[in-house]
């Protein structure tokens, strides 16, 4: 899967940014913790996105998130306006799960739909095809 970076050093309006349904269940906790940390230190890691298309461009929305759930939700909890974002040409699906695999522990449920959402993508290096070894 090839992520190119299409622009950095930008910002974007949460109402810009459409938040699909996410891997992980939200953590109000984390959330807290990182708007706490946003709060003192401003927002270090920006959000990936990648241009909205079809329903959801028509929606009204200009970006997908593609990684940063907690960090988008920790920026709503603090009422920002914009947040740094990161464009990039992804598979929303694989490119969440595979941050999400990355990250803290994933429940059972949580991860069965992330290798999920990683097998569905064709060209994903981190999965065998069936038949193909």
């Amino acid at each position: 899967m090839a992520t190119t970076t299409t622009a950095t050093d930008r910002t974007a309006a949460l109402e810009e940014i459409h938040v699909a349904n996410n891997v992980r269940a939200l953590d109000a906790d984390h959330v807290r913790a990182l708007a706490g940390s946003i709060r003192l230190q401003g927002m270090l890691v920006p959000v990936v996105v990648r241009p909205a298309e079809g329903d959801v461009a028509l929606g009204g929305w200009k970006f997908v998130l593609v990684a940063g759930f907690h960090r988008v939700a920790a920026a709503a909890e603090l009422r920002l306006q914009e947040i740094p974002i990161v464009i990039r040409e992804a598979d929303t699906e694989a490119a969440a799960a595979t941050e999400n695999i990355t990250r803290k522990q994933l429940n059972p449920y949580e991860e069965a739909r992330a290798v999920q959402a990683l097998s569905e993508t064709s060209d994903n290096a981190f999965y065998a095809k069936p038949g193909v070894i």
